[in-house]
């Protein structure tokens, strides 16, 4: 080839989905060598979500420009992890300055150059060795061949020749990956996408180079299986319109954690930090900005499951199961956030809400806040990715009265006729469904047959019992949970009501007392009459700030029964949000 190049908006298209098409296929083996930032496995992940976004939301436009700039929005908004927005801002940059209708092979250089430099712009402290650096020698090398007198075709294949020896030495450009003796796997990625690029620009190829090509760096879950010092454990995501600049975003929120990168498009911008916080950093952002999207990936979570995984049935329940976070993490339970909208943001709960904010702006605004059920695409995307290590699932819900995420799961259990997945109605919810999902948790732990757990599990739901003092049933009512009429009379009355569960999983108003601690003895008055007619097991008490009467219920409760509770803990913001603020509950297993 020697003629010069022209390439039309059709070309760098195609190009573009060539290169995605390639990175797509190396998925799962750019998970197997991730070890930077965080040793999760899921840089193959993450530029996969970003590749079919552009694949399936880019469009031709009606000039080359429109096109770049379709392509970049579709990068940022399926954009994940370091690497992935790194790459967004690199497609981002080729949009930069395009006032012409083809590209030629100096166009070309230039656009690239555009690509690196946003790219490394984006980021707070770049990381030699990674992907920043391929793209910056990718960059130089095209530059080196510009001034040769031998054909395009040339030029790019030997600049990309080059570039894979190039990345062979980065190994000694960071310390982890001389470690493993692997490259960084975004590097890879974009080398990847490089092949299928210049395959379809070059040869107009719909593939590239074999893939088994770049497979030589051995599986590195094969060496030490414990995760590097993770200072930061959540990988968090948000797409915001915002008026603040680059620098005033990452000033307003640096502190809060590590790995900052800034992407941005003409029409958004996209925020990806290591934070142990990310619920005070939405407060922030949602002061300033209008959020978009929100996403956070439990990155310990993540490394556990790749290399230390416990059992081979996973649980999985949604965020309204009040259990302590430290039994969540040693059985490896699956929590999927139930969704809050409070002021046109959606809120991820137990992730990016807290109680604390959750009281203030209800106290300040007009509209109460909504909940939504997970989304069908978010449990899809949930059984994607732990369909890799696991087959077999038990999945606890809250009670099917009180949310539709039961008929979710069961819709999307129809999606994956490969994997055994029991889908468990609990009928409860709160402090009594997390019971029930511990009980699950313990018989996954004693090695039980799928379908004996299941068996057990739905024996032993009508068996938990919940009880739940309120200090109004204001709340209650504004959602929709109790009929007004009777909030009313209880507000008027000053009454304290007492909340449970019926055998149908729907809520029901069990009595009232004047005072709060007039309310408390009752429970326990319930409690021992439970107790003598069916001997309580086990019992754990939840609550949203009143840890004085918490305490005194629970030493009334340890000389009624004789045992201590299985746990206190704080309840979730969905689950606070009905019951209001100095809200406790009890929960309890009966024998019979």
């Amino acid at each position: 080839m020697t003629r010069e190049i022209l390439i039309d908006k059709e070309e760098i298209h195609k190009a573009f989905v060539n290169g995605a098409n390639l990175v797509l296929n190396a998925k799962n083996y750019l998970d197997k060598i991730n070890v930077f930032p965080v040793k999760d496995a899921d840089t193959g992940s993450n530029l996969a979500s970003l590749m079919k976004s552009i694949i399936n939301r880019s469009k031709i436009e009606n000039t080359l420009k429109e096109t770049l700039i379709s392509v970049s929005e579709a990068a940022l908004i399926g954009s994940k992890g370091n690497s992935g927005l790194i790459f967004s801002q690199f497609f981002y940059g080729l949009s930069i300055n395009v006032n012409f209708e083809y590209l030629t092979f100096d166009k070309l250089i230039e656009q690239m150059e555009n690509g690196f430099l946003t790219a490394y712009s984006s980021l707070e402290n770049p990381v030699e060795g990674t992907i920043i650096t391929l793209m910056r020698k990718w960059v130089n090398l095209l530059k080196i061949e510009q001034s040769k007198n031998n054909s395009v075709e040339e030029k790019l294949i030997t600049s990309y020749n080059i570039l894979k020896m190039e990345l062979e030495n980065t190994k000694e450009e960071l310390e982890i990956l001389k470690k493993y003796n692997v490259v960084d796997s975004g590097a890879l990625g974009f080398i990847i996408f490089l092949d299928g690029f210049i395959s379809s620009i070059l040869y107009d190829n719909v593939i590239g180079n074999n893939i088994n090509q770049f497979e030589k760096y051995d599986d590195i879950s094969s060496h030490d299986e414990n995760i590097e010092d993770l200072e930061h454990r959540y990988c968090t995501e948000v797409l915001i319109n915002t008026s603040l600049s680059k620098d005033e975003l990452i000033k307003s929120v640096g502190s809060l954690g590590s790995s900052i990168v800034v992407g941005i498009t003409d029409k958004y911008i996209k925020l990806h930090i290591h934070t142990n916080n990310p619920d005070t950093l939405i407060n922030i952002l949602s002061e300033k900005s209008s959020i978009v999207e929100t996403k956070v990936d439990d990155m310990k979570n993540q490394h556990e499951l790749k290399y230390q995984r416990k059992n081979d049935i996973c649980l999985i329940t949604d965020s309204i199961a009040d259990l302590p976070k430290s039994f969540i993490d040693i059985n490896q339970i699956q929590v999927l956030p139930v969704e809050i909208e409070l002021d046109n943001v959606t809120y991820l709960d137990k992730l990016t809400i807290n109680n604390k904010y959750l009281f203030t702006v209800i106290k300040s605004n007009k509209m109460f806040p909504k909940t939504a059920a997970p989304s069908l695409l978010r449990i899809r995307s949930l059984f994607d990715y732990l369909k890799e290590y696991y087959k077999k699932f038990i999945v606890i819900t809250v009670s099917s009265k009180m949310s539709g995420t039961n008929n979710i799961f069961n819709l999307v259990k129809k999606d994956f006729p490969e994997l055994e997945i029991k889908v468990i109605n609990s009928n409860l919810n709160s402090v009594a469904q997390g019971l029930l999902v511990k009980s699950a948790a313990n018989l996954i732990s004693d090695n039980l047959e799928l379908d004996l757990i299941e068996k057990k599990l739905n024996i032993l739901k009508s068996k938990i019992k919940i009880l739940v003092h309120l200090k109004s049933l204001d709340n209650m009512v504004k959602g929709g949970r109790i009929k007004k009429s009777l909030g009313f009379i209880a507000k008027i009355l000053r009454l304290k009501p007492i909340v449970s569960i019926d055998k149908n999983g729907e809520g029901v108003v069990l009595g009232k007392s004047l005072g709060e601690k007039k309310n408390l003895k009752n429970i326990i008055k319930m409690i021992k009459q439970d107790h003598d007619e069916h001997k309580i097991l086990k019992y754990a008490i939840v609550h949203e700030g009143n840890l004085k009467n918490v305490l005194y219920l629970k030493n009334k409760l340890v000389d009624l029964l004789g045992f201590e509770e299985e746990y206190i803990e704080g309840i979730s913001s969905v689950v606070a949000l009905n019951s209001g603020d100095g809200s406790i509950a009890v929960g309890y297993i009966m024998e019979d």
